[in-house]
């Protein structure tokens, strides 16, 4: 069979010529940057491969800039802060204020929500939003909130147990879940 009788695959050649358009303005990128560095007379071979390397780099614009965010440098006076604040409020007062700043607007509220139910209401609630945990813990759930998850879907596992699997996996999709189950195993 002739390869001129055989069907002609459209999309690999459309990925093929894409591949190579990127490539081509790779090399052309890293030519001009050569020419410059070169034009600059870099000090050293080590400068002039950083500059070729980095040819493809666009620097950032004022869109691409994160918030700063604040955060103590000494960790020690951050907990005798902490300590300071939460001197006379009851247990899960405590929970609430440590849980705040590391909590989304809607995580606020589903916390809110949350802490005025019973045992059987809060598991209806966890499994009424389960696939809206990891957007609404986008930050990150806290370890205090999560080993309150863990007991209520513990005490409600004999009845649901397929309902409960379901939460516990998407509980596990939220932001940084491996870094708050490592903090909670520690705190065991």
């Amino acid at each position: 069979m002739s390869i001129l009788k055989n069907k002609i695959n459209y999309e690999g050649l459309e990925e093929e010529l894409e591949e190579a358009l990127k490539e081509d303005s790779l090399y052309q990128l890293r030519n001009k940057a050569k020419i410059r560095a070169i034009e600059q007379s870099v000090p050293t071979y080590e400068d002039f491969r950083q500059i070729v390397n980095g040819a493809h780099l666009k620097p950032l614009g004022p869109k691409d800039k994160m918030e700063k965010i604040k955060i103590p440098w000494n960790l020690s006076d951050r907990k005798s802060s902490l300590v300071i604040k939460n001197v006379n409020k009851s247990p899960s007062d405590k929970i609430e204020n440590s849980n705040c700043d590391k909590l989304s607007k809607s995580g606020k509220e589903f916390y809110c929500q949350w802490r005025q139910l019973n045992e059987t209401d809060k598991f209806n609630l966890l499994y009424s939003k389960r696939n809206d945990l990891p957007e609404i813990f986008k930050i990150e759930l806290p370890v205090e909130i999560l080993i309150e998850f863990l007991i209520v879907c513990l005490n409600n596992l004999p009845g649901k147990n397929s309902a409960v699997i379901d939460v516990l996996n998407k509980i596990t999709q939220c932001n940084r879940f491996k870094l708050t189950r490592a903090c909670a195993d520690k705190m065991a």
